[in-house]
């Protein structure tokens, strides 16, 4: 996390890969991970990564915010939708911002 809040992004991935590698089902990695592949514009994996981690923590908010918005960029509206009412259902903040910068 701290490489993240740096913006040292190829570190945080480097780090977040290190530990997926010992420890497939790391939420946090899987996460992270995803969130940075998705700011990249790799949508596809993004949504892999972020798939696996709601697979383990199906109520997670972050995940649910960030696999919306890699399904909005590749124009799977409906599953952008779905994935922001979960987000915000589960206790999103900011759900104004949301709406105002969110095609979906």
């Amino acid at each position: 996390m701290s490489h993240y809040r740096q913006r040292e992004f190829v570190a945080a991935q480097r780090l977040c890969r290190e530990v997926l590698a010992r420890t497939p089902a790391h939420v946090g990695s899987l996460i992270l991970l995803g969130d940075m592949v998705q700011q990249e514009g790799r949508n596809k994996q993004a949504i892999k990564l972020l798939t696996q981690a709601l697979t383990l923590d199906p109520d997670n908010i972050a995940a649910h915010d960030t696999i919306a918005i890699a399904h909005q960029a590749l124009g799977r509206r409906n599953d952008a939708i779905a994935h922001f009412t979960q987000a915000l259902t589960l206790g999103l903040g900011d759900a104004e911002n949301l709406v105002t910068h969110c095609a979906a």
